[in-house]
């Protein structure tokens, strides 16, 4: 698909210090929009942070490896000095904890190098950037991220997530998450623990009440594409917000 002035590229901030992986960057984005003036790339966080403080950005793609921040610091500091832009993370590594991690620090998606390709990319781009401006509401904050393997086991969640479900923690590690969806739902659930997006369902909590909750969920990969767990964060919603919720699902192409 080639950009069109109607399709213009976001504004943006590649932070990346391998000039390889910025060439990869550059070309993928270039499959969707022809011109890419609005991609801007710095090597360093602080050089990031400069550019930031600077220039309007709308959406910053994060290594997790820089010549002065490794793992999570650079997520951090950007969303300690910027919450209000959006951060896709791109790792070299393939780390489910890592993952769970990041999407907890509220980076909206966490991309493995290698793995993705440019659909994929310009996808995660235009989610986070509706997803960004559609859910800065107080209810965001209360989000559970939950870790599952391939098949949608529990293997980790924190503390928001026995809230929303009524269960403990240690009850929900080893139960599968599909068996908490609503009939429904749990089909377009399951597509996308394997593919990734995002999901409006209604989510049955151990004493029979239920909840509307939009689920963010991000597909995790090896090196040789292989679908390996998923990470999901899951925000209950009120009425308005998911009638809401189900167009930007629509309008990002994830659903």
């Amino acid at each position: 698909m080639v950009g069109t002035e109607r399709d213009a590229m976001p504004r943006i901030l590649l932070v990346e210090d391998n000039p390889l992986h910025v060439r990869l960057v550059r070309s993928m984005l270039q499959d969707e929009w022809a011109l890419t003036d609005d991609l801007h790339r710095v090597a360093s966080l602080t050089d990031g942070l400069k550019h930031l403080n600077a220039e309007p950005v709308d959406c910053v793609l994060l290594d997790l490896m820089l010549p002065d921040a490794s793992g999570l610091e650079a997520l951090v500091a950007i969303r300690d000095a910027f919450a209000d832009v959006p951060i896709v993370v791109l790792s070299a590594h393939q780390d489910e904890e890592m993952a769970a991690a990041a999407i907890r620090g509220g980076a909206q998606d966490y991309l493995v190098k290698g793995t993705i390709d440019a659909a994929g990319l310009v996808r995660a781009i235009r989610y986070a950037l509706v997803r960004n401006d559609d859910t800065e509401t107080p209810h965001d904050s209360d989000a559970a991220v939950i870790l599952t393997d391939p098949h949608g086991t529990i293997l980790q969640a924190d503390l928001g997530a026995d809230g929303l479900l009524g269960l403990d923690l240690g009850q929900l590690v080893g139960s599968d998450l599909p068996q908490y969806i609503d009939a429904e739902h749990v089909r377009r659930f399951a597509l996308a623990l394997s593919s990734g997006g995002v999901v409006v369902a209604r989510l049955r909590k151990v004493d029979g009440s239920r909840i509307d909750a939009t689920c963010v969920i991000t597909a995790l990969r090896d090196g040789h594409g292989r679908h390996t767990g998923s990470v999901v964060r899951v925000t209950e919603m009120t009425i308005q917000e998911t009638t809401d919720a189900e167009s930007v699902a629509m309008a990002a192409g994830w659903r």
